[in-house]
């Protein structure tokens, strides 16, 4: 309704029969034709702070494949995209249409024997990618899904993407609109971050990282770490890869427009950091940025200690 996709009116007529139905009520409403596949992922997307993946453009080898088996990414409707290693450690990233459902995260963690994190995705990108990367091979009833609710506080964020091979075209989105490329992106002087060609040399102090953002996010940045005894560094995008590399940043802060420029480039950043990835919105009071910087420094500080 925020966003101006249903009335008041169509979501209660939903409400209404979705105890009967027993469907989510984003299935719902697709079904309906209310909202299209596609924005209910970006509205999922907005809501968790989780990237909204296409899965048209990941590449995935076999042998990742290999640590979800077919039957189980048909019955939670989940196909991994990434893995990610950290010294002993590694963490694989699946791609859902529903991030929220923690007992078929927990299913694939068991399959894969490690840490698993989420991302979105649209349910005709999923099914197409499973048909796709796994083969034609005999497919499995799907088992019903539970799903609860989202679990409070920030979410940590991170996706990657490789060159997309020759593949069959996957469903496109409908009546989605087309994002530029950043190089033609053009700001106003004022909300242009000065470029800083070397990052400085590492501090003791937790690093938040602001990209391509304007001055006034950049002080609202600043305000709210002052409680972490974090600093904010502001960049633009060419040197915002050097700064996650040397300086390893907790937190990497981008507006929405931002965000919908390069979301694959910017989700991979935070992956690169293991950092939250807040993408703020005008519409956020300031008084919501320190309790996900808080959040994604305890999350930092857990997982180093």
């Amino acid at each position: 309704m925020q966003a101006g996709l249903v009335s008041a009116e169509a979501l209660d007529a939903v409400l209404h029969d979705q105890p009967d139905d027993g469907r989510r009520l984003g299935e719902i409403l697709v079904a309906r034709g209310l909202v299209s596949d596609a924005q209910l992922t970006q509205i999922l997307s907005h809501q968790l702070a989780l990237p909204w993946v296409s899965l048209a453009k990941v590449s995935v080898d076999p042998p990742l494949l290999a640590l979800v088996p077919r039957a189980l990414a048909e019955r939670h409707r989940l196909v991994p995209v990434y893995l990610r290693r950290e010294g002993d450690r590694s963490i694989l990233y699946v791609a859902t249409s529903d991030p929220t459902d923690q007992a078929s995260l927990r299913a694939c963690a068991e399959a894969a024997r490690m840490d698993v994190r989420p991302m979105v995705a649209a349910p005709s990108e999923l099914r197409a990618a499973i048909d796709l990367w796994y083969g034609d091979g005999p497919r499995p009833v799907p088992e019903p899904r539970t799903s609860g609710p989202p679990s409070a506080g920030a979410m940590r964020v991170a996706a990657s993407v490789a060159p997309p091979p020759e593949r069959p075209a996957f469903p496109k989105p409908a009546k989605l609109p087309v994002a530029p490329r950043v190089e033609e992106v053009e700001l106003a002087e004022d909300d242009v971050v000065a470029h800083v060609s070397d990052p400085p040399a590492p501090e003791a102090k937790p690093l938040v990282l602001v990209v391509a953002a304007p001055k006034s996010l950049v002080r609202t940045c600043r305000i709210a770490a002052v409680a972490l005894q974090a600093r904010v560094q502001a960049t633009d995008f060419l040197t915002a890869g050097r700064y996650v590399r040397e300086l390893s940043p907790f937190a990497i802060v981008v507006t929405e427009d931002v965000y919908a420029f390069d979301r694959l480039g910017i989700s991979k950043l935070a992956l690169d950091a293991d950092a939250l990835l807040v993408i703020w919105s005008d519409d956020l009071d300031a008084e919501y940025l320190e309790p996900l910087l808080d959040t994604a420094h305890k999350h930092r500080t857990r997982s180093r200690s």
